[in-house]
């Protein structure tokens, strides 16, 4: 494995730039380890080698003095940075070896450091220089302009850039200009003052494998496993720091034990950042499809703190054998984001701390599809030292299939969750239970700093019960879990948005004229959804929508109750201690809206204190409403027919039809 690296300092009055090159590439390696020759036969060994280097620009533009970026000073020129300045590194990716290869190029910053600007305010350099990279410039920009304009989609130096290419052997080079500018829109945010001078390493790295395209007497397949990857990584792992996973990587699972005992691949000892960069790192499926004598992880974190980010794959799938994702055996794990899969564990902990923020954690699909029940193992702690205190697990956020972290996890702990953390779950169509650890509101002030941090398609869960001060207002679409034992009361809630409430009891709703309805779905809301929860009590309805953009409306195992209102009369005839409705659906005529409406599994309880009608839906001709399952209590119905059940204008006679709402289910169409 060749290191190539170039570090240079660009020190100016008012910014400073470091930039580091590496490159990253596989070694020169034969299959065979000489040429051998036979009367007219010969046999030559063939090699892999790539090179990266860099160019200046003569007086005519051309490109000339052609140098490897190893160990080079030289990259930038020293220059002045400030607001409209430019500069262009040109580079290039030569194939000299006599094998095809394949190769990925990126650039990301390895370290920053902060500067103070002359405002007093701490700043980062890359937030105000921008880059583009040119594929294809084997010849200088005439100007800084020029440059500047080449680069058609520019994004700040903080953002990772990553290209995939392929080079036959004895083919042209591919270029590439990497153009690094200051906006002229940057003013004095940027001016550094002081002797916190700021600076950026920025890694090139360039890392390259065998193509798949020399054949032998069978195919061309032979070579696709090469290792370099593999190595390379562990070296980078061993040695700390921000370490990027620019390509998949495949990891020949070998070891000098036999007895069964855990080994891992790679080793951490040092703090270090793996970020997955979108790409898995997994095992060898050939090879482990034997029956191995060990147990292998993929990485153990031995000392110091693994971060790992970057929303990539850690496959520890190896067939019948036992493996691990990432193991924990004296250090610290942080995980904040990718999918994991273990087998049966994705991350076990013997010693030391694992904390995760995120992700996706499931079995590998052998042991997944052959002994399911593993699950319970899917995070891990070894039992005694998980009792002593030794081995811990903080779960903060993520997502697990078939197993609960809030559920005694070990013997003895009643749970992985972090205070202030809950699990919401979600049966999925195949069966599956997925187990998502969110934020847990408490009180009215924990609630709205969830919801103001909430985005959309996130979970907010309440551990407690919330009393609402004021009307509250949901215009984010997200899903509100009560968990099965918290509750809203004293006030409204209004949804502006597409929003799910699940397992959530929603109580007493008041106002000053005491004709307050429970949820009101305004104009935003298209798509509204209620789960196992319970109203009670609205002084005027449970749910109430008028929104001229609604499309859809599910209300599945609920429970509706109006057994101590506690209201006013109004000219719908009902006295103080009656509601109005309980579901009441009522755009304008003219907004012509047409929706899906599914009303199974509730219960509607004390319907003989609800005065107009327990469902009351109109003006949404031509909407679907699928209706089964559900129980009435004091209906009041004559011959099975009640006129409490009010759907459409006119109305669905056989929607009057009880029969029709608690039997199976049955969908009709309004007013079609």
């Amino acid at each position: 494995m060749h290191n190539k690296q170039t570090k240079r300092a660009l020190l100016a009055s008012v910014l400073s730039l470091v930039i580091c090159a590496a490159m990253l590439v596989g070694t020169t390696f034969a299959w065979f380890t000489d040429s051998v020759t036979s009367g007219k036969n010969t046999i030559v060994a063939g090699n892999l080698d790539v090179e990266l280097e860099y160019a200046t620009a003569d007086n005519t533009g051309a490109l000339s003095g052609w140098k490897s970026v190893d160990g080079a000073t030289d990259l930038f020129a020293d220059g002045l940075w400030e607001p409209g300045y430019a500069q262009v590194v040109y580079l290039r990716v030569s194939n000299l070896g006599t094998l095809a290869l394949k190769y990925q190029f990126s650039l990301n910053i390895t370290s920053e450091t902060p500067g103070t600007n002359v405002n007093g305010e701490q700043f980062l350099l890359s937030d105000y220089l921008q880059y583009g990279v040119v594929d294809g410039q084997d010849t200088a920009f005439a100007t800084r302009a020029e440059a500047i304009a080449a680069v058609k989609n520019p994004v700040s130096l903080d953002t990772t850039y990553g290209k995939e290419g392929k080079l036959a052997a004895r083919t042209d080079p591919q270029y590439v200009a990497l153009v690094v500018y200051m906006p002229q829109t940057v003013g004095n945010e940027a001016n550094y003052r002081g002797n916190d001078v700021p600076t950026i390493e920025l890694g090139i790295n360039l890392v390259a494998t065998q193509d798949t395209v020399e054949s032998d007497s069978f195919d061309n397949l032979y070579d696709q496993s090469a290792q370099a990857l593999a190595a390379d990584l562990e070296n980078k792992l061993a040695a700390g720091g921000n370490v990027n996973l620019v390509t998949d990587v495949v990891v020949v699972p070998e070891s000098t034990v036999t007895n069964g005992d855990l080994d891992p691949m790679m080793t951490v000892n040092k703090d270090t950042t793996l970020n997955l960069q979108g790409n898995t790192l997994s095992l060898d499926q050939e090879t482990s499809q034997e029956t191995l004598p060990f147990t292998p992880s993929l990485i153990s974190v031995a000392q110091g703190t693994l971060t790992i980010e970057g929303n990539g794959v850690i496959n520890a799938e190896a067939g019948y054998n036992t493996a691990y994702g990432v193991t924990v055996e004296g250090g610290t794990l942080v995980i904040n984001d990718g999918t994991y899969y273990g087998a049966m564990s994705a991350v076990q902990v013997t010693k030391g701390t694992a904390i995760i923020n995120g992700g996706f954690f499931d079995l590998a699909p052998t042991i997944k599809a052959d002994a399911p029940q593993y699950s319970t193992y899917l995070i891990n702690c070894i039992d005694g030292a998980y009792n002593d205190g030794t081995a811990k697990v903080e779960i903060r956020g993520g997502t697990f299939v078939n197993f609960d972290p809030s559920h005694s996890p070990e013997a003895g702990s009643p749970s992985y969750v972090a205070d202030g953390y809950a699990v919401v779950s979600e049966t999925q169509e195949n069966g599956e239970i997925w187990y998502t650890v969110v934020k847990a509101a408490q009180t009215s002030d924990e609630l709205t700093a969830a919801l103001n941090d909430a985005k959309p398609g996130d979970t907010v869960a309440l551990s407690g019960n919330v009393t609402l001060s004021a009307p509250l207002t949901i215009n984010k679409d997200i899903t509100i879990d009560g968990l099965g034992s918290a509750a809203f009361s004293g006030n409204s809630v209004t949804v502006t948005a597409d929003v799910t409430f699940k397992n959530l009891t929603l109580d007493k709703p008041t106002n000053t004229s005491n004709n307050a309805s429970l949820v009101y779905a305004y104009d935003g809301c298209d798509t509204l959804t209620f789960d196992g929860c319970t109203f009670s009590d609205p002084q005027w309805e449970a749910i109430q929508i008028t929104s001229s953009n609604f499309k859809s409306l599910t209300v599945n195992n609920c429970t509706f109750t109006a057994a101590n209102v506690e209201g006013a009369p109004s000219n719908y005839g009902n006295t103080a201690n009656q509601a109005i409705r309980f579901i009441h659906i009522q755009p304008e005529a003219a907004d012509q809206v047409v929706a899906d409406i599914t009303i199974t599994n509730n219960v509607f309880k004390n319907c003989d204190n609800v005065v107009d009608c327990v469902v009351g839906i109109y003006y949404v001709d031509g909407s679907t409403i699928t209706v089964g399952g559900n129980s009435f209590e004091q209906l009041g119905d004559i011959g099975g027919v009640s006129k409490k059940l009010s759907v459409g204008w006119p109305e669905e006679e056989e929607l009057k039809v009880v029969s029709n709402w608690t039997g199976a289910e049955k969908t009709f169409t309004i007013n079609g």
